[in-house]
């Protein structure tokens, strides 16, 4: 601090101005009181002599480096508890810590059971004496982002900062390790933005997840593809303790919620809604949009026609298996989106492979009826369920095609002994799903 003789006595004036001074984090309040001081000694000398105080500099060496800053340079023995993003600069390859926007919780409500599961993290943090890892999973929209806010505005209450790693650059990981303070440190979308193909970054990562320096660390990793993350981050609890896995909205958590969202008035369209998340995955982004324009008056088939919610995968083809009485199966294969349409009126069914003759490819042996407009989706249960027409199949006796008249009547004998022997009065006994490529979509039928 600068003082001259002919200026101090106008400091007893300002009797908190060596406080403010003190406290760097206050420039401008400290400059404008600077200001005052020299318009009381009411001359430019005093003014210059301010000026140059101002442009002191401090160099600060690290190693081999040397930084300069200006005179409002603040030091910490700890990182404050705020949030931060990680900043790499390429021309020096250095890293810095910047100081972040706060989390901001878009629901008022907090749905699931995503307060728990942070309370529960907070407290094996508490409880561990090394580092803590978590995995959140699962698809876009779901709860990942949500859950990583939660769990950061808590453990910043605790008095734990937060870093945000949002890129890949060399040497990331001993930067973060050079923090020996109990931190939080958070990376979206870790099998993005850590991907192998381009770099080994993973295993560069594996190392700090271990935890050899001075300072607990909270990691926590959210992903989309449970795939894409290295197979020594999987089923190994010692680097990450917790796999969260965050699944589509249930039946009963969709009419919690929109039970919340919507007006009394429109409560009617919820079941409609809940049928709909049966065939297509619905997050509660879409739900949120959904509810807006119920609100609006909107029906609900209206709404999800305007909405920017499709299905962008291709409709799979679902294997059914007939089982009959004497345990014969016959298997048939049904459009995911023929599920849904009332017009449809039946199967083609198969010989299984294991009683089809060699000589015949892909053998069709006729139609399961099967009344679709009776139709009705079990939403609680997750089930669709159908009504057969007739307790068996319509064979059509007209099994194979394309090949010469004298081997195809040879062709269509075998298959009519074996329908005799097998099918033909037998009544049927279920009629399940043998191989499905939906999520978590229909158990059975």
């Amino acid at each position: 601090m600068f003082m001259t003789k002919n200026v101090s006595k106008y400091y007893n004036n300002f009797n908190n101005f060596i406080k403010i001074r003190k406290s760097r984090s206050k420039k401008y309040i400290e400059t404008a009181r600077r200001y005052e001081i020299c318009k009381v000694a009411k001359s430019k000398q005093y003014k210059n002599i301010i000026r140059k105080e101002e442009c002191l500099m401090h160099i600060v060496e690290s190693g081999k480096r040397y930084r300069i800053f200006n005179n409002a340079i603040t030091t910490y023995d700890q990182l404050p508890p705020k949030t931060y993003r990680v900043d790499y600069d390429p021309d020096t390859r250095t890293f810095s810590l910047l100081e972040a926007h706060d989390f901001e919780i878009p629901e008022t409500k907090i749905y699931g059971q995503h307060l728990d599961k942070v309370k529960k993290v907070l407290n094996a943090m508490d409880k561990m004496n090394r580092n803590l890892g978590v995995i959140l999973s699962g698809d876009k929209g779901i709860g990942k982002s949500l859950f990583s806010k939660c769990l950061g505005l808590k453990a910043r209450k605790k008095g734990i900062p937060v870093i945000l790693v949002n890129e890949y650059n060399e040497g990331i990981a001993n930067f973060l390790e050079e923090i020996e303070q109990t931190v939080m440190i958070l990376f979206d979308e870790y099998d993005k933005i850590f991907n192998d193909k381009k770099y080994n970054c993973q295993a560069e990562m594996l190392s700090l997840f271990d935890g050899v320096s001075a300072g607990k660390k909270l990691f926590v990793i959210t992903c989309n593809e449970i795939q894409s993350l290295s197979q020594y981050l999987i089923n190994r609890p010692g680097r990450f303790h917790y796999h969260f896995r965050f699944l589509y909205p249930t039946a009963d958590e969709i009419r919690a919620y929109m039970e919340d969202k919507l007006d009394k008035q429109y409560y009617d369209e919820i079941e409609n809604v809940i049928a709909f998340s049966v065939r297509m995955n619905l997050n509660y982004d879409c739900l949120r949009s959904i509810a807006f324009e119920l609100n609006t008056g909107s029906k609900f088939q209206e709404a999800i026609n305007d909405l920017n919610i499709i299905r962008i995968d291709e409709y799979k083809e679902i294997k059914i298996v007939v089982e009959f009485e004497n345990q014969a199966t016959l298997t048939g294969e049904i459009g995911e989106d023929q599920l849904y349409d009332k017009t449809f009126t039946g199967m083609s069914v198969y010989l299984p492979d294991n009683i089809r003759p060699s000589s015949c490819i892909g053998v069709r042996v006729g139609d399961l009826p099967m009344d679709f407009s009776d139709n009705y989706i079990d939403n609680d249960k997750r089930m669709l369920m159908f009504h057969i027409t007739n307790p068996e199949p319509e064979y059509d006796r007209d099994y194979t095609h394309e090949v010469p008249d004298e081997e195809k009547i040879e062709q269509d004998k075998k298959i009519t002994d074996i329908l005799d022997k097998l099918y033909i009065g037998q009544k049927i006994k279920r009629i399940y799903v043998a191989q499905s490529n939906q999520k978590d979509k229909f158990r059975f039928f």
